[in-house]
């Protein structure tokens, strides 16, 4: 059986620990049904992440209360931002993220709820569009002879996965490039990662409110999972909670019904057992290559020893012949321990051990 054609359970114990009711531990899987929930589910849980972080910080006031945080600063009037958003920028169904202008600089606020190393060439392509969207709209000429001014770029992305990584982790688009160590490249793109998981990068969060706000959400749903029960009735509590302790309650309050839904398609059963199923076989792919190339290593790392033995073995013998033959011609012991020595470039106290060794061995 192919790999095209080859089918995969779905028995993972954790998924059937987290859904008891609606779990099926007969159904298969083509790896090409797994492929494409696996793209359902990315594109459903972006799309879910990104509207509810952009519901709330596409408000000016909550804009201005991250960027206060972030900065340490106390701007009170929301006009100075100015908002705007390329939309479809890197990924078909995945709108844009948050990009506005305040103190001359030019801000990409992204959300990821998965670890992506490639954030650089993301923004690469999203402030070449910004600028260019930025250019006409103030209609500056990048052909004409005068310099230009353009608000300097920042990027940042606030990340909420499942997978640990640290508060604050920098991502580079020079990583990216094929080059050797020393090099420069002509163009950087650098990305300040922070994790806004609950519990991480306490200051940021006390600060502001909404960003806080939105941890706790996600909190609540996956720790409501965890408990099992369905993932509808997860949501449903997560969302009760949160609007009696006036966490996101004005927002969940208006847009609940679409919540649930987006929720419930991001979260579906069936993406995330083929999703899994497709994680535990690469897993194993992984393990395997791994273990080769430990062994590979291994096998090459006694090779070398036994060469060195080999060698040292062989140095040994011939410093030993030549205090014998010294002693044949008349050399007193200790001349012929010292000259030995320095012929071959080797301590006296171990030739002398060595001397020693050979002598009472005999």
């Amino acid at each position: 059986m192919n790999q095209e054609t080859k089918l995969y359970e779905t028995s993972n114990y954790e998924v059937k620990k987290q859904y008891p009711n609606d779990f099926e531990t007969t159904k298969q899987y083509t790896i090409e049904e797994i492929q494409e929930g696996i793209l359902a589910l990315e594109q459903a849980n972006r799309k879910y992440k990104d509207r509810l972080f952009r519901f709330i910080f596409q408000d000016k006031k909550n804009l201005l209360s991250l960027y206060n945080a972030m900065n340490g600063s106390n701007y009170t009037d929301e006009e100075q931002l100015e908002i705007f958003t390329v939309e479809n920028v890197l990924y078909m169904n995945f709108k844009g993220d948050i990009s506005f202008l305040v103190d001359l600089c030019l801000y990409l606020f992204e959300h990821q709820s998965s670890y992506n190393p490639n954030m650089g060439v993301r923004g690469l392509i999203y402030f070449a569009q910004s600028y260019n969207k930025y250019m006409e709209k103030h209609k500056l000429n990048r052909f004409g002879a005068k310099l230009l001014s353009l608000p300097k770029p920042v990027f940042v992305v606030f990340y909420n996965g499942t997978s640990w990584q640290e508060e604050e982790t920098t991502i580079r688009l020079s990583d990216c490039f094929d080059m050797d160590e020393g090099e420069e490249a002509c163009v950087e793109v650098v990305a300040r990662m922070l994790n806004i998981n609950y519990g991480k990068n306490k200051k940021l969060m006390e600060h502001c409110k909404p960003l806080m706000d939105y941890a706790v959400f996600v909190k609540k749903v996956r720790d409501y999972l965890k408990e099992g029960g369905s993932l509808e009735a997860a949501v449903n509590r997560a969302i009760e909670e949160c609007i009696q302790e006036d966490c996101l309650r004005e927002f969940l309050e208006q847009h609940r019904a679409e919540v649930v839904e987006i929720m419930l398609d991001s979260y579906s059963l069936e993406n995330y057992q083929k999703i899994v199923e497709y994680e535990k076989e690469h897993m194993e792919q992984e393990n395997q290559q791994l273990k080769s190339t430990v062994e590979s290593m291994q096998n090459a790392m006694n090779k070398i020893e036994c060469e060195k033995q080999t060698l040292q073995n062989k140095l040994d013998q011939n410093i030993l012949s030549m205090i014998q033959m010294a002693l044949e011609y008349g050399a007193d012991e200790t001349t012929a321990i010292r000259k030995t020595a320095e012929k071959c470039n080797v301590g006296e106290g171990f030739v002398k051990d060595l001397w020693n060794f050979f002598q009472k061995k005999d």
